[in-house]
């Protein structure tokens, strides 16, 4: 079991609720309680729907979004062409290559530095793909790139649009909450994890997820959200 899971499953437990695990491989997870049934996946539950996922797990339209609405993020391109990586990477020295809209085998973190055999590193990331590059500027599809975090990550979690939660510094942190709750209204989703480090007094975001990592922060943290996320699910009904 996900470590992530398992906190937020062992705290459903607590209280009654019926878990049952239908899918190891995919971490799908039944919970049950009297004639109302929720399904989660991993600690992305159906408080999220599908629209507000796809959002958040696009991570073009993360970074987009939030500099349209005056949110400061790390550096990022998207493109189309091996030239326009090649600038950027001039620009930034080292940068993490991904597709526009993230699948489970592209989450390795595929980094590139500048300097390094270009053709080669690309040729690898596309080789899953039914149409290989062929070495022309234009890439077989559009890839994203952000430059390398080297400053320490901060993870802050957004509950029904009112209460935030950070891994740590929490008291140092929750200056910045009006900020992350203004953030989460932009994806509409009840549930969402923002990734940021702080640069001038401001949180600059790197990243943004429907699932939280409820292991990374402090124990009673962690179990603190499981605890928020289930009043939720229960308060909407869901289970």
């Amino acid at each position: 079991m996900d470590e992530n899971a398992k906190i937020l499953i062992n705290e459903a437990k607590k209280r009654k609720i019926k878990i049952e695990n239908i899918d190891q491989d995919f971490d799908l997870w039944m919970w049950q309680k009297s004639n109302r049934v929720s399904f989660s996946v991993g600690t992305l539950t159906e408080l999220t729907d599908t629209i507000a996922y796809r959002l958040i797990e696009t991570k073009y339209y993360v970074f987009s979004l939030l500099n349209k609405n005056g949110f400061l993020t790390n550096r990022w391109k998207k493109t189309i062409k091996m030239s326009e990586v090649r600038i950027f990477l001039e620009e930034v020295g080292v940068a993490l290559l991904s597709r526009i809209r993230l699948r489970e085998r592209d989450r390795k973190n595929n980094f590139i530095k500048k300097g390094n055999p270009l053709k080669n590193v690309l040729k690898d990331f596309f080789a899953f793909y039914e149409k290989p590059w062929e070495e022309s500027d234009k890439l077989p599809i559009a890839v994203f790139l952000t430059q390398k975090v080297t400053k320490k990550i901060i993870r802050a979690t957004v509950l029904n649009f009112q209460e935030v939660y950070f891994s740590e510094n929490e008291k140092e942190m929750k200056f910045y909450a009006k900020k992350f709750i203004e953030a989460a209204k932009i994806f509409r989703s009840p549930v969402i994890e923002f990734e940021c480090f702080i640069k001038n007094g401001e949180p600059v975001f790197v990243n943004a997820s429907a699932g939280v990592s409820l292991s990374v922060y402090e124990k009673n943290i962690g179990t603190k959200i499981a605890k928020a996320m289930i009043d939720l699910m229960q308060k909407n009904k869901l289970i």
